[in-house]
C-alpha cells in the first residue's frame, strides 16, 4: 500500500457546516502531505467552492436516501475508477450507509465519522430498517468508526453499532489571535462600551436561538443592555424560522439589540469582538463553534447535551444550563456580563484547553493514525 493513498470523503452536503469544516481540516492536512483527495457532495454550495479553490475534485452522487442502493453501486464504480484506497465518510445516516456499502463492493476500507446521533425515523418499519443497516454495516462494511465525543460513542453502541470499531477523536480548531476588527462594530453601529453576546449555528429550533432571545428580553427588563449577534442561515425552513425569530425579537421589544447576520465568512473576527458565546441547543455532537469560541478566549454558555460537557467545564470554561431553562440561561449570561474578571478567567482556561486537547494538529494526528492502522490491515 502506498504511503499516500487516494482518499474519498463523502460529506453531508455543499453547505458550510461544522462537520464539513472538520472534514476540511483533514482534507487540508492530507493535501499538505501529498495525498490525493476526492469529495462526494450530494448538493452544491459554498463549501464546494472552497474545496475547488484548493484543487479538490468533487462528485455529486445522491447519498441522501439510504434506500437508494444504486448510489452505492455508482460510488463503488467511482472508487474503482479513481483507484481510491480509503473512504472516510462524514455524511449522516444515509450517506454513511451508502459509503459503507460502496466500500464493501469496491473492496476498500471505510471509516465512518459520526458527528452526531442521527434521529431515526418515527415510522416503525423504516426505523427497523435503519437499525438493521446500522448494525450490519458497522460490523460487515466499515473498518473503523470515529465518534467526536465519548457520549456519542456510548449512544451509538447502545443503538447497536459495533463497539470494537470505535475511536473517539475530539474535533479540533485553530487558535484565534483575537485581532478585533473595529470596522464590524461600526458597520453594525455597536458602541465600544456595550457587551456583545454571539450565537453561531444554522437557524433551527434545535439550536435554541428563540431561547436566547427570550433570555435577552429578561435581561433587558432587568436593565442589562447588550447586543446579540445571531449568525447562521435558515437552511431547513427556507426562511420561515428566521421570520419567526425576527417577529419574536419585535414582540419581545429587543429587535434593536439583535442583529441577524446570516452566513458570515469572518467568524474569527466576530468572535474577537464578542464577550461570550451562547448555544442553548436541544441536541448536539461536539459543536465546532464552541471550540472556536474557546480558541478565541471566550467563555461558553451551553446545554449539557451530546459531547458539550467534554469541552465546557462548569465554573471553569463556561456554564451549562438545562435545556429550555430560559431563566437559568439569562442568569449565567448576566453573571458573566457583570463580572469581567470571571469572564476573562473562564476565557483563558478555555483557550488553554483548546491548546492542550482540541487543536487541529491533535485531531489530524489521531485521525491519520487510524488511517494507517486501517490501511495496514489490507
Amino acid at each position: 500500500m502506498s504511503a499516500n493513498p487516494k482518499i474519498l470523503y463523502p460529506i453531508i452536503d455543499g453547505q458550510v457546516t461544522g462537520g464539513n469544516i472538520v472534514c476540511l481540516h483533514l482534507i487540508e492536512a492530507a493535501l499538505n502531505q501529498g495525498w490525493d483527495v476526492l469529495v462526494n457532495s450530494p448538493s452544491e454550495g459554498r463549501f464546494c467552492d472552497i474545496l475547488r479553490e484548493k484543487g479538490v475534485k468533487i462528485y455529486h452522487l445522491d447519498t441522501t436516501r439510504s434506500f437508494n442502493w444504486l448510489s452505492a453501486v455508482k460510488m463503488a464504480q467511482l472508487i474503482k475508477k479513481e483507484r481510491v484506497s480509503l473512504v472516510h465518510a462524514h455524511a449522516p445516516f444515509a450517506g454513511s450507509i451508502i459509503s459503507s456499502l460502496a466500500g464493501k463492493l469496491a473492496g476498500v476500507p471505510v471509516i465512518i465519522h459520526a458527528h452526531l446521533q442521527d434521529a431515526l425515523s418515527s415510522n416503525s418499519l423504516i426505523r427497523s430498517y435503519q437499525n438493521i443497516m446500522n448494525y450490519w454495516t458497522s460490523r460487515k462494511c466499515s473498518d473503523a468508526i470515529i465518534a467526536v465525543s465519548h457520549q456519542l460513542k456510548n449512544a451509538l453502541i447502545t443503538e447497536g453499532f459495533d463497539s470494537r470499531k470505535f475511536h473517539v477523536v475530539h474535533n479540533g480548531t485553530p487558535l484565534n489571535n483575537r485581532e478585533n476588527n473595529s470596522n464590524i462594530r461600526s458597520q453594525l453601529n455597536i458602541s465600544e462600551d456595550i457587551p456583545v453576546v454571539i450565537h453561531i449555528a444554522r437557524l433551527c429550533k434545535s439550536k435554541g436561538q428563540h431561547l436566547l432571545l427570550q433570555a435577552a428580553a429578561n435581561l433587558h427588563q432587568l436593565g442589562q443592555e447588550a447586543v446579540y449577534l445571531i449568525v447562521g442561515k435558515d437552511l431547513e425552513q427556507d426562511g420561515a424560522y428566521l421570520k419567526y425569530l425576527k417577529d419574536l425579537a419585535q414582540e419581545l421589544g429587543i429587535n434593536k439589540s439583535v442583529h441577524f447576520l446570516g452566513h458570515r465568512a469572518d467568524i474569527p473576527q466576530l468572535l474577537a469582538l464578542s464577550d461570550l458565546l451562547v448555544l442553548p441547543s436541544y441536541t448536539e455532537g461536539l459543536p465546532l463553534v464552541i471550540l472556536e469560541a474557546m480558541a478565541a478566549g471566550l467563555p461558553v454558555v451551553a446545554t449539557p447535551v451530546g459531547g458539550i460537557p467534554e469541552a465546557v467545564i462548569p465554573q471553569e470554561t463556561g456554564f451549562l444550563v438545562p435545556v429550555e431553562d430560559v431563566q437559568a440561561l439569562g442568569d449565567v449570561i448576566l453573571k458573566l456580563l457583570q463580572n469581567p474578571n470571571l469572564k476573562n478567567e473562564m476565557g483563558n482556561k478555555g483557550l488553554q484547553m483548546v491548546r492542550n486537547d482540541f487543536s487541529v494538529e491533535k485531531m489530524c494526528r489521531e485521525v491519520f493514525d487510524i488511517y494507517q492502522k486501517v490501511l495496514n490491515r489490507e
